[in-house]
């Protein structure tokens, strides 16, 4: 995570080969030079709305805000920056997106006394739920809440290029899966003394049958504490444990 987004880019008419940091410089531009989404995190390339262009999705990493070490004035959320209508992707203005707002860790625990204490979200990933959505529709996002302990799917409304709009739900939550308050209740068994199951790891997927034309998404969710994997399929008629979604809910600040 750092305080904003960079492009660095080849001056017009030129290569990367004919570039030199001193004599004949890169062009570079601070995308978001405000700070205004927090620490950008998990930064990827992809064009999320199907016009054509690229666009950046990123989330940031931000506190619980339950003390005074761990304000942030901007919640978690994730978002995206969508090239500038003028194809002047260095001078003008990205237009900022935001998909999906007002995520917040689970408060810091115990009571910490300097900052920045647990953070949320963790990284964003675009995927398809089979390989003949990927041709033919917009990407759907994958976000994992790091230690807000949840997953997300993002699910566009509609496949126009001009709605940013998505329908949120929480497919995993710590405290749903382990027990109430799991994120919150230090373990005393060997050898998690002092650790609770609070973090989901890096979430990740991969198409069942390595990108053939039947092929459909697997979600892979790591428990970090836990020592554990949580796999979903897109897959019709699977046998699978169906996902029921909980409740998107967040911990009470402070801890209990």
């Amino acid at each position: 995570p750092g305080e904003n987004i960079q492009i660095i880019g080849a001056q017009p008419g030129e290569t990367w080969a004919t570039m030199d940091a001193v004599t004949n410089p890169p062009r570079e531009a601070v995308i978001s030079p405000d700070s205004s989404q927090g620490r950008p995190f998990g930064i990827k390339i992809v064009d999320l709305n199907l016009d054509g262009k690229a666009d950046i999705l990123a989330t940031n990493h931000q506190s619980d805000g339950c003390f005074s070490v761990t304000q942030d004035t901007i919640p978690g959320r994730i978002y995206a920056l969508e090239q500038p209508a003028s194809g002047d992707i260095f001078n003008d203005t990205w237009p900022v997106r935001i998909l999906k707002d007002n995520i917040r860790p689970n408060p810091t625990f115990p009571a910490p006394t300097s900052g920045p204490g647990r953070l949320a979200p963790g990284a964003a990933v675009p995927f398809w739920p089979s390989a003949f959505a990927e041709a033919t529709e917009k990407p759907w996002i994958l976000a994992g809440g790091d230690e807000a302990s949840k997953v997300w799917l993002l699910k566009p409304q509609s496949q126009s290029t001009t709605d940013w709009n998505y329908d949120s739900a929480a497919i995993f939550d710590i405290n749903d899966y382990y027990g109430a308050n799991a994120t919150q209740t230090i373990n005393a068994p060997a050898p998690d003394v002092g650790n609770s199951i609070s973090t989901i790891g890096k979430v990740a997927w991969h198409y069942d049958r390595d990108w053939a034309w039947d092929s459909y998404a697997e979600i892979y969710i790591p428990g970090f504490e836990a020592r554990d994997f949580h796999r979903i399929t897109f897959r019709p008629g699977s046998t699978d444990d169906k996902v029921t979604c909980p409740a998107d809910v967040t911990v009470a600040c402070p801890a209990p």
